[in-house]
Formats: structure tokens, C-alpha cells, sequence
């Protein structure tokens, strides 16, 4: 298995640096496909949600609270975390319809042990670590779930290779180049991380280029790849 135990202090600096132009789809396509391709997914897993406690990692420009928005306008049980402060003030709206804003590290949440129904961490590869996936055990109650998402392995094996395989790359507007911490494994390894904290996947899915009609498509999506290719793969899991 590739995942590495990675130093959470320089993911914090690197998505500080990059947080202005995060969410530029004119700038960075390739973010806003995901983004969106996450979006799908996630809804698809909120339509039974009522109410319970609920926290999104790594939050940045909540999806759980834009999907949630729609269904109540209030969301008094939601907890919104990123370790960046600069990359959660794009939620800071949600405060107003009752969500609560935490800057924390993925791996130390501020939640009770047991005290959560859902968990969401939508493209989480950057901590995608044995920590984080035994913190996620231990915030969950009995029966409670986990909903992640993550690029799909096959889409980072065609352009990452040798000591670059465990980074993403921004180009900045001022031409700088910043790597982030990018942990992507293949399916059965991912399943074996997640199930190895004492967690139970019960659904692994995909969503595929062709999922993403009426959406500008990235170069690097499409580039030696067809309609049938994976952009994101979903994994939910239980409490054992």
C-alpha cells in the first residue's frame, strides 16, 4: 500500500498559498471537475439525511452545506472543519443557517468520540492516512457513516509518476508552482485502509466523464481517456 503518514503542517501552508485561486475554474478546471463530480455523489448519499450530527473535513466551499441548504435552510447539526482558516472563510456564510465553523486538523477533530451519524470528506486524498481514517472510527457512533470521495486512481496513475506520485501541482496566477500532499490508491488498497481503522465498506462507485454534461471539461480529463473514464471515486463505510 502507498499511503504515507504525511506532516500535516505543510498541507496547511500549501493550501494557505493557495486558497485565493482555489476555486478559479477558469484556472484550475481540473479542481472544479472534481468538485463537481463530488457534488453528485454526495447528493445522492444526503437524500435520507435528517437532521443528524453531521461533520464536513476539510471543508473549504462546503458542498455538505450547499447540498443540505436545499433541503432545510436551517443546519444547527452541522460542523464544518478545515485546517486552513483561510480556506474555511468560504463557508463562513453557512454560520448564519446555524452551522458551526472549526479550523482543525483532520486527524484531531473537535468531536466528542461516538457522538457523530455522518461523517463527509469530499476529496480528501490530502490526508488520506491511517490517522485520519482511525480519527473518523473514533468520532462515529454505532451504525454511523462515512461518505469520501477522492480522484480517481486510474486519472492520477496516467499523469503522476516516481517521486511525484503522492503530489498535486498548482500553477499559481503569478507562476509559482505549489505541491500538495495528494495520497491516491488504487480500489482494493483504499478499502483495505478504511476497513483496517475498523470501518466497514458498504459501496464503492464512480463518477465518469460522461457524468459531467454541460460542465467545460479539463484537458488533463480528457487527455488519453474516453467518456467512460472515472473522474471520482466514492467509497461509504459504516462503523463495525
Amino acid at each position: 500500500m502507498r499511503i504515507q503518514e504525511q506532516n500535516l503542517s505543510v498541507r496547511v501552508s500549501a493550501f494557505d498559498e493557495i486558497a485565493a485561486e482555489y476555486y478559479d475554474s477558469s484556472r484550475h478546471p481540473t479542481c472544479a471537475n472534481f468538485r463537481f463530480a463530488s457534488s453528485l455523489r454526495l447528493a445522492e448519499w444526503l437524500k435520507d439525511y435528517r437532521g443528524e450530527q453531521l461533520c464536513e473535513v476539510g471543508c473549504g466551499k462546503s458542498l455538505a452545506a450547499e447540498i443540505l441548504f436545499r433541503q432545510n435552510s436551517f443546519l444547527p447539526n452541522l460542523m464544518l472543519t478545515d485546517d486552513s482558516a483561510i480556506m474555511l472563510e468560504y463557508s463562513r456564510p453557512w454560520e448564519a443557517h446555524g452551522a458551526q465553523l472549526k479550523v482543525a486538523s483532520a486527524d484531531a477533530l473537535p468531536v466528542r468520540s461516538g457522538s457523530l451519524q455522518y461523517l463527509i470528506s469530499c476529496l480528501g486524498d490530502p490526508y488520506n492516512s491511517r490517522t485520519f481514517w482511525q480519527e473518523v472510527a473514533r468520532v462515529l457512533g454505532p451504525n454511523g457513516r462515512v461518505f469520501y470521495t477522492t480522484p480517481a486512481n486510474d486519472w492520477s496513475g496516467a499523469f503522476r509518476r516516481g517521486v511525484a506520485a503522492n503530489e498535486a501541482e498548482f500553477e499559481l496566477a503569478d507562476g509559482r508552482h505549489v505541491m500538495i500532499p495528494s495520497y491516491i490508491c488504487p480500489e482494493a488498497d483504499q478499502i483495505q485502509l478504511i476497513e483496517e481503522a475498523g470501518l466497514r465498506v458498504k459501496e464503492v462507485s464512480n463518477v465518469t466523464v460522461k457524468d459531467l454534461t454541460g460542465q467545460p471539461l479539463s484537458e488533463k480529463l480528457l487527455a488519453r481517456r474516453g467518456l467512460e473514464a472515472s473522474v471520482v471515486t466514492g467509497f461509504t463505510a459504516m462503523k463495525s
